[in-house]
Parts: structure tokens; C-alpha cells; sequence
């Protein structure tokens, strides 16, 4: 079961997430971002990507985070399920998000959730894995900082 302040940070951070997604400039889904390179989280007014422990943890929560995000500026609302914390979807939609949470090997979103944490906006961070046909990278900094996986759309060259 969902607490509601979780879900209200996971709605508003999927606000922003959508908003995000309509202004993307230049990032690391769009140009290449090698293992070794310094790159640079992006972020808007609020924390909208979630690094994970793994990447099934990493598609997954972002999946929905992003999917509650559209449901929200396109209908003014989700259907947020109290056992899954889920959007409620349809169609292929629901067949993906079926599939990231099977991968993720997990029952709900707070349970994926517990594996990750909110990325911080502008951090520099060094790539350790460039997730080669993945939608999802590591990144981090040597020990002992924490390297965790996030959507190749949350980052871009430091340049």
C-alpha cells in the first residue's frame, strides 16, 4: 500500500517529468555518452528522475513516473492503483508496464522505489556504464560515493 505522501511525490515529480520530456535539449538519449565521460544530471523545478540499484529498477520507476505524469497533463488526472501505485493503463501501455515491473522483479512501485533515490539536478557525475542499447546508464563517482542507473534522458555532456 502506497503512503499519500509518497504518491504525491510521485505525481509531482511526473508532472515534471512530462514537462521535461516536451523541452529535452541535447542528452545522452540523443548523443553518445561513453563509459569514462563527465556528464551532467538535468533536472527542472522539482527532483523528476529516480537512480536505481539496478536497471529493471530504473526503466521501471521512471516508466511510471513519466506514465503518471502524461495521465495527469492530458486527462487532469491518474487512476493511481492503492496496491500497485500504478497508473492505470490500457493497451500496450499496460503490457509495458506489466513487463518493467516483472523485470524489476518487484510487486509495487514503493518497493522499486526503496532502491532508488531522487536525482539531484546539475550534479557531475562520471559514466560507468553507457548502457549499449539500454534506455537506461550508470552513473557516479569513484568510491565512496554511490554510482546508481538512470534514464539516458536525465543526463547530458558536461562539455
Amino acid at each position: 500500500m502506497q503512503t499519500p505522501k509518497l504518491m504525491k511525490k510521485i505525481c509531482i515529480a511526473a508532472l515534471a517529468a512530462f514537462a521535461l520530456q516536451v523541452t529535452a535539449a541535447e542528452n545522452c538519449s540523443k548523443v553518445a555518452c561513453s563509459s569514462g565521460s563527465r556528464v551532467v544530471t538535468k533536472g527542472g523545478p522539482v527532483d523528476i528522475y529516480y537512480g536505481c540499484e539496478s536497471p529493471a529498477q530504473a526503466e521501471y520507476v521512471n516508466f511510471v513516473v513519466l506514465m503518471i505524469g502524461i495521465l495527469v497533463a492530458t486527462k487532469g488526472t491518474s487512476n493511481i492503483s492503492p496496491a500497485t501505485g500504478e497508473p492505470d493503463l490500457a493497451g500496450d501501455n499496460k503490457v509495458l508496464l506489466d513487463r518493467l515491473r516483472a523485470k524489476a522483479n518487484v510487486a509495487t512501485v514503493g518497493e522499486a522505489i526503496a532502491h532508488c533515490t531522487r536525482v539531484q539536478k546539475n550534479t557531475l557525475a562520471t559514466v560507468f556504464d553507457a548502457g549499449s542499447g539500454s534506455s537506461v546508464m550508470r552513473i557516479g563517482d569513484p568510491s565512496p560515493k554511490r554510482a546508481y542507473w538512470l534514464p539516458k534522458d536525465a543526463v547530458q555532456p558536461a562539455n
